[in-house]
């Protein structure tokens, strides 16, 4: 269970790497997960005709969503090389880069889901043990 000091991490094989990268990502929170939506939604008051009076729409930028997420949820990576095949090192910037590959992006939303899921089942344990 996450506290305010510690967070769930653990590190991942991306499979099918040929260079056997690896990234230690944190589960995020509720917290981290209300961060990202104020970062990247915006609120537009629109007057729809149809109905006679204003209404809220609610717009998602996906490139910062993603950029948010990522930054939260990456802790550090192993063997992430540029084009140049120069290593690649866990900072903010490198980060960032790699928020825009799908790829990247869908191995963080499937070790996400792996971290709810034995988050979940730590909870569950704790529950039959107290």
């Amino acid at each position: 269970m996450p506290t305010a000091d510690k967070k769930i991490k653990a590190w991942f094989d991306w499979e099918g790497d040929p260079d056997k990268a690896r990234v230690e990502f944190s589960l995020l929170t509720d917290q981290d997960m209300a961060e990202v939506r104020s970062a990247s939604q915006t609120q537009r008051r629109f007057f729809n005709q149809e109905k006679a009076e204003f209404e809220l729409e609610l717009r998602t930028n996906l490139a910062i969503d993603r950029k948010e997420s990522a930054l939260r949820a990456t802790s550090a990576w192993e063997n992430f090389f540029g084009a140049d095949r120069k290593p690649m090192e866990c900072t903010r910037d490198n980060i960032e880069f790699w928020s825009c590959n799908s790829g990247f992006m869908e191995f963080l939303f499937k070790c996400q889901a792996k971290l709810r899921e034995d988050a979940a089942k730590q909870q569950e344990e704790a529950r039959k043990n107290s």
